[in-house]
C-alpha cells in the first residue's frame, strides 16, 4: 500500500512528488490519468491521494464520490493549477482534506501531507473526537448536537475548516 498516490497529467509534478515522498520516507505511486489512478485505487489502498482537477480524461472533482466510496477511502488533497474559489468550495464540501493551488511550496505540501497522514493514522487507531466543554451552551436539538460533534472532530486536527 503506497502512502501517497499522485494523479496528475504533468510528469514534472509526478517527479517532484516522488522526490518529496522519498525525502519524507513515504512510499509512492503515480498515475497520469484519472482512469489509471482509479484503477490503482481499486487494486490497493493508499493513505493520501494528491489529485489534479484538470486531467485529460476527466475532472478530478467528479471522481471524488468514487474515491470516497472506497472501503478504506484515502484522504484527498486537491493540487490544481487553477485557483477556482467555487471549485475549492465544492471540493471541501465533497470531503477533501485540502485544496492547494500550483505552484505550492514544497514545505507547504509536506505540511499538508504530514497532517493528512497523521489524521488517517489517528482514525485507524480509533481515536475519537475531542470532548467539548459545553458549560453554558444550550444545544438540545439534534441538528445543534450534530454541529457540535463536527466542531469537536475539527478541533482534533489542525486542518483548515470551511464553514458555510
Amino acid at each position: 500500500m503506497p502512502d501517497i498516490l499522485v494523479i496528475d497529467d504533468d510528469p514534472e509534478i509526478r517527479g517532484t512528488m516522488a522526490a518529496l515522498a522519498a525525502r519524507m520516507g513515504l512510499s509512492f505511486a503515480a498515475a497520469g490519468t484519472l482512469a489509471e489512478g482509479l484503477a490503482l485505487l481499486a487494486e490497493q489502498a493508499c493513505g493520501v491521494v494528491l489529485l489534479d482537477v484538470g486531467l485529460p480524461d476527466g475532472d478530478g472533482l467528479s471522481a471524488l464520490p468514487r474515491i470516497k466510496a472506497l472501503p478504506d477511502a484515502p484522504e484527498v488533497i486537491i493540487l490544481t493549477g487553477t485557483g477556482d474559489p467555487d471549485g475549492a468550495e465544492l471540493a471541501i464540501q465533497a470531503g477533501v482534506w485540502d485544496y492547494l493551488v500550483k505552484p505550492s511550496s514544497i514545505k507547504e505540501i509536506m505540511l499538508r501531507l504530514s497532517r493528512a497522514l497523521a489524521y488517517r493514522e489517528q482514525k485507524r487507531q480509533g481515536q475519537g473526537p475531542l470532548a467539548l466543554d459545553l458549560t453554558g451552551v444550550t444545544a438540545e436539538s439534534p441538528a445543534m448536537r450534530s454541529c457540535l460533534d463536527q466542531a469537536a472532530t475539527a478541533a482534533a486536527s489542525s486542518a483548515a475548516v470551511l464553514i458555510t
